[in-house]
């Protein structure tokens, strides 16, 4: 059966497609080949370098410090969903695809994975609560569980995915990604419960954190442009998926 998943997916390239050509070239394929090299090939100074670590996951959950308190809280969220992370984890001991730290963890880093979508909002009830600043409480909670402190990671981290030229384009990416905005943002979150949980939380748990942790944008080309510097043929083969990956996701920008 593996087999016919695999020709179905092949023929995505072909002009006799069973399926719409952006279920193959996406961000997320994307991603999962980005994370690929990067387990196989230790790359030092670069923020992707795995530190040693071959651990990687797609689509892992990721626990969150405003779960639901009571049926239909309206201010409540669900746990979120991770394009990618890598480090010192371990999947599904709790449900599926729920990820928590190994015992002294000292790799944790989590990627959103972006082609020409913007940061949205995530909470139905708090349209501020951007993907940015709930993927990083959400990491501070995963710490916060483990009951481990930030201070003794060697490596912590939230990097954004993106074309450069959406980067460039779209201000709303630094300032996203900017420690101050995510501070900000996530401190109006934890007012809105006007809870001494909450607070002490924010004080003792996400500061630390958000001090510690290394927050970028990386373009795609810039990727591309280390991974052919370690191996020519899969960077270039990266860079021809990338290539149609832009095209596709163009197109389906357009029709919407």
């Amino acid at each position: 059966m593996l087999k016919q998943v695999f020709r179905i997916l092949s023929n995505s390239n072909s002009e006799y497609s069973n399926l719409p050509k952006t279920y193959l070239y996406n961000e997320g394929w994307m991603l999962r080949l980005t994370l690929n090299f990067f387990s196989l090939n230790d790359i030092k100074d670069f923020p992707l370098s795995f530190n040693g670590r071959k651990n990687w996951y797609s689509e892992a959950l990721l626990p969150t410090q405003f779960k639901p308190q009571i049926l239909k809280d309206t201010l409540g969220e669900h746990w979120s969903h991770a394009d990618g992370v890598y480090g010192d984890f371990i999947i599904g001991k709790g449900a599926k695809e729920d990820l928590q730290l190994q015992l002294n963890p000292k790799v944790f880093v989590v990627l959103e994975a972006k082609m020409f979508s913007k940061f949205t909002p995530s909470v139905t009830h708090a349209k501020y609560y951007n993907q940015a600043a709930r993927t990083v409480a959400c990491i501070a909670e995963v710490l916060n569980i483990a009951k481990v402190e930030p201070k003794n990671f060697q490596k912590l981290g939230f990097y954004v995915l993106a074309p450069t030229e959406i980067i460039d384009k779209e201000g709303s990416f630094s300032k996203f990604t900017s420690k101050e905005h995510i501070k900000k943002i996530v401190y109006e979150r934890v007012t809105e419960y006007s809870s001494i949980e909450k607070s002490s939380w924010y004080d003792k748990k996400f500061l630390p954190l958000i001090e510690k942790i290394d927050i970028a944008l990386i373009s795609w080309e810039e990727i591309i442009s280390v991974i052919m510097k370690r191996d020519m043929r899969y960077g270039q083969e990266l860079k021809e998926f990338y290539e149609k990956c832009k095209f596709y996701n163009r197109l389906k920008k357009r029709s919407l």
